[in-house]
C-alpha cells in the first residue's frame, strides 16, 4: 500500500505515480538524472533487471510488513530504489511518501510511528533546532541518515533516542542502498563489489557490468570499513596540502553551521556559512585533521563569513559558483 501526501497512489498524478505506471508496463529501461551540481545534469539509464535486483536486496534489508516514511525528491534515484521499488516488490510493506515540512514533520512522524524513516543531514540540522525535537522517539525503529558525510554527532543523537541508525551509500549510477551499517563509516553489503584505485572508490552492484568511478577519495578503517575523505576533483592546493572543501564544510556543520561553502578566492581560503557556527572550534578541528596528515603543526588562515543564505539546487546540492554580497 502506497500513500503520497496521505493520498493512495492510484488517486494522484505525482511523479511517483507515473513511475509506478511505467514500472508496471514492463518497459525495459528507465532514465534518471544526476543532480547537476557540477554543471549540467547527466542522464543515467538503468534496465529493469538491474532495478529489480536492487529492489529485491533492499526489500530483504527492510524485512516484511514494515511501515516506511520517505520525503526524498520524487526525481531522485533514491526515491525509487529506497522506497517505491521495494514496496512494489514486497506488497506487505506500507509506504508513505510526503513532502518535507520542517514545521510538521516531527508531529507527523509521531502519528505514523514508521519502522523505517530517512533523515538526511540537512534535514537533521533543521529539525534538531525545533522545540519539539525532544519529542521525536520511536525505540528500535530504523533511522536512515543518508549517503552524505554524516557526523558522529548525528549518529549518537539518534542512538541516544533509541533508534537503530543505518548509514547508506549510493549514486545515480549505482543506486542505493549499498551499505547498511550503524557507523559513520561504510561497510558494503555482500551484493556489492568495490576496489580502491589511487584513493578513489570504484563500486558496482554485482548485477552491473561496469564499475563506477565514484569521485570519492576514501581510506580503509577498522580493516574493512570505508571512510570518505572528500571529492577527488573538488580540492585546491595550499602550500603542500590538498584542501578538500567538503571536509571543511562537514566540520563546520558539526559545530553549528546549517550550511557551509568553502572555496579559494584570490589565493585565500574562504568559508561561507549560515547558522550559528562556532568558528574557533571549527578552526581547531580543521587544523588538527591536516596536522595529523603531515605529522606537523599547521594553522590554516581560513577566513569565515556568515551569510543569510547559501543557495542549493533542486536536489539540495550547493551551487558552488554563487556570489555573496558581503
Amino acid at each position: 500500500m502506497i500513500y503520497i501526501d496521505n493520498v493512495k497512489i492510484e488517486n494522484t498524478d505525482s511523479l511517483a505515480n507515473d513511475f509506478v505506471k511505467k514500472w508496471n508496463s514492463n518497459e525495459n529501461e528507465f532514465s534518471f538524472f544526476t543532480s547537476g551540481s557540477g554543471g549540467e545534469p547527466k542522464e543515467i539509464i538503468h534496465d529493469r533487471k538491474t532495478l529489480n535486483f536492487i529492489a529485491e536486496k533492499v526489500s530483504d534489508l527492510y524485512g516484511n510488513e514494515k511501515r516506511l516514511l520517505f520525503v526524498f525528491p520524487p526525481g531522485s534515484i533514491a526515491y525509487a530504489t529506497m522506497s517505491l521499488l521495494p514496496c512494489l516488490y514486497n506488497t506487505k510493506n506500507e509506504l508513505f511518501l510526503e513532502k518535507f515540512n520542517p514545521f510538521s514533520f516531527i508531529k507527523r512522524y509521531m502519528e505514523l510511528k514508521p519502522d523505517i524513516c530517512v533523515i538526511v543531514p540537512n534535514m537533521y540540522r533543521v529539525l534538531s533546532r525545533k522545540d519539539n525535537w525532544k519529542e521525536l522517539k520511536n525505540p528500535n525503529s530504523i533511522m536512515i541518515t543518508g549517503s552524505d558525510v554524516v557526523s558522529s554527532e548525528i549518529v549518537e543523537d539518534f542512538k541516544n533516542k533509541g533508534f537503530k541508525v543505518r548509514q547508506v551509500y549510493g549514486s545515480t549510477e549505482v543506486p542505493p542502498i549499498l551499505t547498511w551499517g550503524d557507523d559513520i563509516f561504510f561497510d558494503f553489503i555482500k551484493d556489492v563489489d568495490y576496489y580502491i584505485e589511487n584513493e578513489e572508490l570504484k563500486v558496482k552492484w554485482k548485477c552491473q557490468k561496469e564499475y563506477w568511478s565514484s569521485g570519492d577519495l576514501v581510506e580503509i578503517v577498522d580493516d574493512k570499513k570505508i571512510k570518505i575523505k572528500g571529492r577527488k576533483n573538488l580540492f585546491f592546493k595550499y602550500n603542500q596540502f590538498k584542501i578538500h572543501p567538503e571536509l571543511i564544510e562537514t566540520i563546520g556543520k558539526q559545530y553549528g553551521a546549517t550550511n557551509n561553502l568553502c572555496r579559494m578566492e584570490n589565493g585565500k581560503i574562504m568559508s561561507y556559512f549560515t547558522g550559528d557556527m562556532n568558528i574557533n572550534d571549527t578552526k581547531e578541528k580543521i587544523n588538527e585533521y591536516y596536522s595529523a596528515l603531515k605529522n606537523i603543526s599547521i594553522k590554516f588562515p581560513i577566513k569565515f563569513k556568515q551569510v543569510d543564505e547559501i543557495k542549493t539546487n533542486a536536489m539540495n546540492k550547493i551551487l558552488r559558483k554563487q556570489v555573496f554580497n558581503v
